[in-house]
């Protein structure tokens, strides 16, 4: 009788550490969960952020020449933390007009853009970050399309700070030419 209780008293911890085991094993996987879906609205949102620059306040090239606060954009790069992420996109309140709300998802997207260059102003080759816009040609042998002449276009950050739910937070950059 001894014997049978004692086994039963180890078997009941066995069971209660392998519950405890699985609500642990199933929480990480829910946090991974959400730090993927975090990560997708994040991704989601840089279309509509890039149509600023089509379409918004950010369409001519003069309006790129300062900064537009309001608009959470900067015409010189921005000083970054250890981590490479802009400083001011960490001073983004949940009250910014443009942060990017999915309030089914509990999700809320900040951003900033920056111009790369090292002052506001014209576009400058010795100040910017430039790409150029060219043309594929084809199969043409006889040219180098990296080094054909075309436009010198400035090179911009967006960088994308995503939160969710359990405070799931993600980081993302990308940079393109206009």
């Amino acid at each position: 009788m001894l014997v049978t209780l004692i086994s039963l008293v180890i078997l009941m911890l066995a069971s209660v550490a392998l519950v405890r085991s699985t609500d642990t094993n199933l929480l990480l996987a829910g946090n991974v969960g959400f730090k993927r879906d975090v990560i997708n609205q994040a991704e989601r949102a840089i279309p509509s952020i890039k149509t600023m620059f089509s379409t918004g306040v950010l369409s001519t090239a003069t309006s790129r020449q300062t900064d537009l606060v309001s608009s959470n954009y900067y015409s010189s790069i921005q000083a970054n933390n250890s981590q490479g992420v802009p400083n001011v996109l960490m001073n983004i309140t949940d009250g910014n007009a443009n942060n990017i709300i999915d309030s089914n998802a509990q999700i809320i997207v900040r951003f900033v853009i920056d111009r790369m260059c090292l002052a506001s102003g014209v576009v400058s080759t010795t100040s910017c970050s430039l790409s150029q816009n060219t043309t594929d040609t084809g199969g043409d042998a006889g040219t180098d399309p990296w080094k054909s002449k075309g436009n010198e276009l400035p090179v911009y950050r967006i960088s994308i700070r995503a939160t969710g739910p359990r405070n799931t937070e993600s980081f993302l950059q990308y940079t393109f030419s206009d």
